[in-house]
Parts: structure tokens; sequence; C-alpha cells
């Protein structure tokens, strides 16, 4: 709701992937899961220090669905600008945080993507992942009933994070779980 004292103002922008996403929530081909995007994806979008939300609807999301359209509107007192230029920040998601490091759907992880662009000479926002995503399949347990699945993730330099997946999340023997590289 707008009012009278105030107005709104939009900022259009295409959402897009960078080149170097490898996991997404797409059907996999060769060795990668393709970034897709759905309908009910929310963009949190920072400019000229206010914030603002929009979520996708299928009209705004491209045929392949590797593109949306993001329309940033900002509710502004009658005197009051946006500024003309500068920083664009959006994120999808929810920040990683350790102890929700597994993804509540055993069939789409958890995800959290940032981009950023200088407006208005850029109005692509390139999102990039900003955690890591793991998928892992049980095998060879066709009459045991799991309960829980504890997972230890050990880095190239020793670091090792551990956590215990409840296996609701697991589907077909198989889970997704989230860790920041």
């Amino acid at each position: 709701d707008v009012k009278a004292t105030q107005k709104k103002v939009a900022l259009e922008f295409t959402a897009g992937f960078a080149e170097d996403t490898r996991v997404a929530f797409g059907e996999k081909n060769e060795n990668a899961y393709p970034t897709l995007w759905e309908a009910g994806d929310v963009v949190t979008i920072s400019y000229d220090g206010r914030t603002t939300t929009y979520t996708l609807t299928a009209d705004d999301i491209s045929e392949d669905r590797k593109s949306a359209d993001i329309t940033a509107e900002f509710t502004l007192e009658a005197d009051q600008m946006l500024a003309a230029s500068g920083n664009v920040t959006a994120t999808v998601g929810t920040e990683f945080v350790a102890d929700n490091a597994v993804t509540q759907n055993g069939a789409k992880p958890a995800h959290y993507l940032m981009a950023s662009a200088n407006y208005p000479n850029e109005t692509v926002l390139n999102f990039e992942h900003e955690v890591a995503y793991g998928k892992m399949t049980i095998e060879g347990l066709d009459d045991v009933e799991l309960e829980t699945v504890e997972l230890t993730l050990t880095g190239a330099y020793g670091a090792s994070y551990a956590c215990t997946i409840d296996a609701t999340y697991v589907t077909d023997n198989v889970f997704w779980f989230v860790t920041k590289p």
C-alpha cells in the first residue's frame, strides 16, 4: 500500500547464473545439475540503503528456466529519490548456517545465491552459489529402515564437519546436503 505522500520506484533486472555455477536443481546432464529458476523463488534486492523482495512468477521465468525478469520496487516518501547509480546486491535463499547444513527436502537442496551489479550500467544479475552442494545415494539397504544418517565431511587441510541427517529427508536412498566451501 502506498500512502498519498509516498511513491513507488521500480528497477528492472534480468537474473541469470554465472557460467561457473556447477550444482543446482534441474535434471543431471553429464556431470552437473543445471541451476533453474522456479515460480515462488524469492529474491532480496538491496540498493541505495534500501531492501525489498520480489517473488518470481511463472511469467517472469524464461522457457528454459535459466533466466528471469525481476522488478525491485521501492516505496519512497514523495520528496525522496533513489540514487541515479550505484551498487545493487541480490540474494536468493538464506545465508549458510552450519546447523542447517542439510536440506529439509531430499529432492532439492536449500540454496544460497548472491549477485551484484553496478546500476544502471549493468542490469543483469549473474547469481553465484555461496555454498557447496552434495548428493549422496545410500545403496545396499533394501531391508533396512533408516532413522538418521551420520555424515562427516573432511576438507583438504584436515578440517571436518559432522552432521546428523533425519532420514525423513532421504528419498529413494538419496539425500542432498549443503556446506560452506
